[in-house]
């Protein structure tokens, strides 16, 4: 299973990150969410989350669908 960390601040500012396992997923996003994001930036997010990925091969087509596993805002 791959956890993906979603960062989309709009057009052409789509992030995202991969992790093994969803304890380290959130770990991660909980620290880039609370201590580098700054409020302006949390303010113009328009969405960051992390999915439990339908399909953990990053070159498939559903690989970016799934689960939500937990949204920030």
């Amino acid at each position: 299973m791959k956890y993906v960390v979603i960062d989309d601040e709009g057009p052409g500012r789509f992030f995202t990150e991969e992790y093994d396992s969803k304890e380290e997923a959130i770990r991660n996003a909980d620290i880039q969410w609370e201590r580098y994001t700054t409020n302006e930036e949390k303010r113009h997010t328009i969405e960051f989350y992390i999915l439990e990925s339908e399909n953990p091969d990053e070159d498939a087509a559903n690989h970016l669908d799934g689960n939500e596993i937990k949204r920030y805002k």
